[in-house]
């Protein structure tokens, strides 16, 4: 009885953790992305990025071919379409699905601790180490393929681990790494890399048959869906000398960073090995398992020094190990305590505070938990709906509309679509759309409005004069991404005006 008021206890605040204004704050650039293309799919099938009267062309259209997305992983848009086009275009419609793989995540979580018939401690301790780590649920509430890369990769854990070799049990390992390869390529391939690990170190006995119906239908899948999505031909390509220095600087900052947002707490992710040696504890098996998984995403990954800023690992591209840290912590934690109840004051302070985090984001607080639940309850302001609330207000439908930064576009696009979002090719791609407006092409027409997230010297070389009519009084950053180190879960007042959003208008 005990076991089942923990798990109800713990089902109840992951509701709310996960579902709680889920749809306040408007997307961000990258969930726009993901938005934007799923209406596309909505209307044509395919991955259109032809929306309206605009064109989704990210990054100067790096990640079409035509008019379609090429590029991503189409899980994505093909599962948030339905919501989209039945509840109808908004925040929370565009979430909504991604929330629910997150909670399908937490109930599998639940039944696999369950299924192994953990005393009440070891429950909470696993309760403790879920709920606190406020990162699975800002990766969960996000319209973006994190939520379903997650669930499947717990999933093909659960069943690696738990299932006894057969054929229904390499049907669904195979099923699991072709969900998998269509949420995420770069996760798969982390996946894989952890499998092959896992099976030569404890691998269980397969047969040639069971390896044959593992390996078959997610290589040919990849075949064929490589012939649309094609991600391959896009990865930045450097000197080998550079590749092999810039990578092994990631791989240090990954383990740092994913400290640092709080992926696991550091010190008890350093400390594993020797408990597993002090207590004879079976941590080494998953403690290999995330160390193979963050070396193989950032072998894999498109990333290297000066594809981001300086000094920051791109760690959301790591989202799915968070199922294999959880449990580590949880169980070094039980491991330290011997199974009693000392376990759960000590899984407390090692996910509920920041103190065994060497270097937390979230300096000022000593819990980031605390952070986010007061963050649900009274949930700050976010610049793309105040700046998308004025246009809608102010602009007439059809007014030619540019963003600087250039990515902020996308989120205008979602919450504010009558207008023309253009100058987002170069005009060297303008033989490619002859069909296009010469709007969307940098320079070629002048667009009427520019709305000015940050300042930018661009603004001051245009050949057309703009003024300034309007200034948004917030703090034109997207201060709530889903990583912590760019989250703020409170408001920012504005020290200086000019900080704000500024709007501009053609003379």
């Amino acid at each position: 009885m005990k076991r089942a008021w923990i798990a109800a206890l713990i089902v109840s605040a992951a509701l709310l953790l996960l579902f709680y204004n889920l749809g306040h704050y408007a997307l961000w650039d990258d969930e726009a992305l993901t938005a934007l293309t799923a209406l596309g799919v909505w209307e044509t099938g395919d991955t259109t990025v032809r929306v309206g009267n605009n064109v989704v062309a990210y990054r100067g259209g790096a990640m079409i071919d035509g008019f379609q997305d090429r590029f991503s992983s189409p899980l994505q848009f093909y599962l948030a379409a339905p919501f989209l086009g039945i509840l109808g275009p908004s925040p929370l419609a565009a979430r909504l699905p991604f929330a629910l793989c997150g909670f399908l995540g937490i109930l599998l979580g639940l039944r696999w601790m369950w299924r192994s018939d953990l005393s009440p401690v070891a429950l909470t301790v696993f309760g403790i180490a879920l709920l606190c780590t406020v990162e699975v649920f800002l990766f969960f509430r996000q319209c973006r393929y994190y939520a379903p890369a997650m669930l499947f990769t717990l999933a093909l854990a659960y069943v690696w681990v738990e299932w006894t070799a057969s054929r229904w049990y390499a049907a669904a390992v195979s099923a699991l790494l072709c969900l998998l390869w269509l949420s995420s390529f770069l996760n798969l391939v982390a996946a894989v890399a952890c499998l092959l690990v896992d099976h030569a170190l404890w691998g269980k006995r397969i047969t040639a048959r069971e390896i044959l119906i593992i390996v078959l239908p997610p290589a040919l899948l990849c075949a064929l869906t490589l012939t649309v999505w094609n991600p391959l031909p896009r990865l930045v390509g450097v000197p080998l000398s550079v590749w092999l220095a810039s990578k092994a600087t990631l791989l240090l900052e990954a383990y740092r960073d994913l400290d640092r947002n709080e992926f696991f707490p550091g010190l008890l992710m350093l400390a594993a090995p020797l408990v597993a040696w002090w207590r004879a504890a079976p941590l080494m098996r998953p403690w290999c398992a995330v160390m193979v998984y963050v070396a193989a995403v950032t072998i894999a990954s498109p990333q290297y020094r000066g594809f981001t800023a300086d000094d920051v690992a791109f760690i959301r591209f790591y989202a799915p190990v968070l199922a294999l840290t959880i449990p580590l912590g949880a169980m070094t934690i039980l491991a330290l305590a011997n199974g009693r109840w000392l376990a759960i004051p000590l899984a407390v302070l090692a996910f509920g505070t920041t103190w065994l985090h060497p270097a937390p984001a979230q300096k000022n607080s000593p819990s980031t938990i605390a952070l986010f639940v007061d963050e649900l309850r009274r949930p700050p302001s976010d610049p793309y709906t105040v700046a998308s609330r004025w246009l809608n207000d102010n602009l007439t439908p059809g007014t030619t509309v540019w963003a600087m930064p250039p990515h902020a576009m996308y989120p205008l696009m979602f919450s504010a679509p009558r207008l023309v979002y253009g100058w987002q090719l170069q005009p060297e791609k303008r033989a490619q759309y002859p069909t296009l407006d010469s709007v969307h092409f940098f320079g070629l027409a002048p667009v009427d409005t520019i709305v000015a997230f940050a300042d930018d010297p661009v603004l001051k070389r245009l050949p057309w004069r703009y003024e300034r009519v309007a200034t948004l009084p917030v703090l034109g950053r997207d201060l709530f991404r889903p990583e912590i180190e760019w989250r703020t879960f409170r408001e920012v007042p504005i020290p200086d005006p000019a900080l704000g959003i500024q709007i501009y208008e053609r003379r």
